[in-house]
């Protein structure tokens, strides 16, 4: 019984979640060093009906034998390109004492919702909107 649950699940999300993922983006900085950076992709499990808005293009193409997960964090610099105009944060803080001054900021992107459409040399992403 449980092993058919979980095929159930399986083709459902095959089915309806094709090529969508969730992409969610963390770094810190601390006086322009890198101290703490988080990157999450994952394929989504459930369908959710909403209007797709084409945000920009990846121009690798893909290998055959290649899956999309392995290669959207292949490519996660050019992906998270995509994102910062919809979904990011930025908080900046200064302290300055008496000799040193400490500047640390972070950049939150997501957690979005995405797709992706590959064409011939290309891959085309669309946000849930």
């Amino acid at each position: 019984m449980e092993r058919n649950f979980l095929l159930l699940a399986f083709v459902c999300s095959a089915i309806f979640g094709g090529d969508t993922f969730i992409l969610s983006y963390k770094i810190a900085t601390v006086n322009n060093v890198a101290v703490f950076e988080e990157k999450n992709i994952s394929p989504v499990m459930t369908y959710k009906k909403g209007n797709y808005e084409y945000v920009c293009t990846i121009s690798q193409k893909k290998p055959q034998n290649q899956t999309t997960l392995k290669y959207l964090e292949e490519n996660f610099n050019s992906l998270i390109e995509c994102f910062y105009g919809s979904s990011s944060r930025v908080l900046a803080q200064g302290k300055m004492t008496e000799n040193s001054i400490k500047d640390e900021v972070q950049l939150t992107v997501g957690p979005l919702r995405f797709t992706v459409d590959f064409k011939d040399e290309s891959a085309n992403i669309s946000l849930l909107r």
